[in-house]
């Protein structure tokens, strides 16, 4: 699990495990719980800047120390991700470049393999899962609540509204668009 929140202008301090405390120079610290999986908790300093490109962007220190933190990209483009990346830099993970090798985070650009989840190791992660793009991709999304709207009816799932699919719902489009009670409502295309 990872927490994102807010920075703080608190100095640089080790806890008694070894872990950074909130406002350190990595921007993050490792929670440990009773009960439960360590997690790495991010913040940030409004003020951190950098000028270069994010691959050139040095790596921080790891938030506990001793530990390797690591994630792994997919992506075949470049450009793709850069944001995520440079967060991550930022607060101590460095990038691998081959699935095989030992990292934390797994970056998924496209679908994720089900075989590969079962690889998993316990502290790793993937921020997809199986078929995720029946939710994540808008036309997705609205095929299958119309799915359900027309399984359990508008009284359930009515709280949407009513979506067009285009090219090929365009017509249908147009024939709400021309309908008198229509005219004056707002269309986002």
């Amino acid at each position: 699990v990872i927490v994102m929140e807010g920075g703080s202008e608190k100095s640089n301090r080790r806890d008694s495990e070894g872990g950074l405390e909130h406002g350190s120079s990595s921007n993050a610290r490792l929670e440990c719980l009773p009960g439960e999986q360590p997690r790495v908790i991010f913040g940030y300093e409004a003020t951190q800047t950098y000028g270069g490109p994010w691959q050139e962007r040095p790596v921080a220190p790891s938030p506990y120390a001793g530990a390797r933190f690591a994630y792994y990209n997919n992506s075949k483009t470049q450009a793709n991700s850069n944001v995520l990346q440079v967060i991550l830099r930022v607060h101590g993970f460095e990038r691998v470049e081959l699935p095989g090798d030992d990292w934390n985070i797994f970056w998924c650009a496209g679908q994720v393999d089900p075989l590969d989840l079962r690889k998993l190791k316990p502290h790793q992660k993937v921020n997809k899962f199986p078929k995720a793009s029946s939710l994540t991709l808008k036309s997705n999304l609205w095929a299958n609540f119309a799915r359900m709207q027309h399984l359990h009816g508008h009284q359930h799932f009515g709280y949407m509204p009513h979506t067009f699919i285009l090219p090929t719902q365009l017509s249908e489009l147009e024939e709400q668009m021309s309908k008198a009670e229509n005219q004056n409502k707002v269309w986002i295309a």
